[in-house]
């Protein structure tokens, strides 16, 4: 899920693209859907294109320019699966398969991909800082890749999650990573590539998501709903309280405003 402008974007693992318009947020009202080929993944929105990582092996830009009536701009078609998607100036970061595929997308109409860095394990989750991304890899830690130059980024590194990472989130030179086995594992990544563990947290049931705003983290536990946590000291997080949910909660994000999105 992402919110940008007013609306909500949420990936729909059976039915692509769903648009909602949360400018009042007590009363989120559907927009508009786009069918994807397969299931949805990841989202990254900028300006008025949506560039959706589709599982089947692809990344699609798609004009919400009207969200009402979302209109497919270009495609590449992959030979591996996508699982999320990061846009920075005129290039999109995909995790791909055992890797990072970046993608030329200058021209919305023809994205085009220019380079691959193999990593250990299964990408899953991005997130990026500054000229870093930082990469959940199922089965082999925390990557970080320098991409200052897209046409050949490199490893800074991999450190160990003490389990199987799923997502990430960076915020203040912090990044966040969820575990399928220790739960939230907080890294200080003010060094360029040196990082540290400043703090693991344990949850009591199986991990979805972390969104973080200011000092709140908020972590999505599948049928047990949503977990709020202070981070103030990033070295010894407390939990806040536990929040049920009518579903599944799974995805979150915060929007402009500090309000909460979670895709149940």
């Amino acid at each position: 899920i992402t919110v940008a402008g007013g609306l909500a974007f949420v990936a729909n693992s059976e039915s692509g693209l769903y648009i909602l318009d949360v400018t009042t947020p007590e009363t989120p009202r559907l927009v508009g859907r786009f069918a994807s080929r397969s299931a949805t993944n990841g989202i990254a929105v900028v300006g008025h294109l949506a560039y959706v990582a589709d599982s089947s092996g692809a990344l699609l830009v798609v004009d919400v320019t009207n969200p009402a009536a979302p209109v497919l701009r270009g495609s590449i078609v992959l030979s591996g699966q996508t699982t999320d998607v990061i846009v920075a100036g005129t290039y999109a970061y995909l995790s791909y398969n055992a890797g990072i595929l970046v993608v030329d997308v200058s021209d919305p109409g023809r994205p085009v991909g220019r380079s691959f860095l193999n990593l250990p394990g299964y990408s899953l989750d991005l997130a990026l800082e500054g000229s870093r991304l930082f990469v959940a890899g199922f089965g082999a830690g925390l990557h970080v890749v320098d991409i200052s130059n897209p046409l050949g980024p490199y490893s800074l590194g991999s450190y160990s999650t003490h389990g199987a990472a799923l997502t990430v989130q960076v915020k203040d030179e912090q990044a966040y990573v969820m575990t399928d086995s220790a739960g939230l594992v907080i890294f200080a990544v003010h060094q360029v590539s040196s990082f540290s563990v400043a703090s693991i947290l344990g949850m009591s049931d199986f991990v979805w998501d972390v969104a973080v705003r200011n000092d709140l983290a908020l972590v999505s536990l599948g049928q047990a709903g949503f977990e709020a946590v202070d981070v103030s000291d990033v070295r010894h997080p407390r939990r806040l309280g536990a929040f049920d949910t009518p579903g599944d909660a799974r995805h979150i994000a915060f929007d402009d405003r500090g309000l909460a999105y979670i895709a149940d």
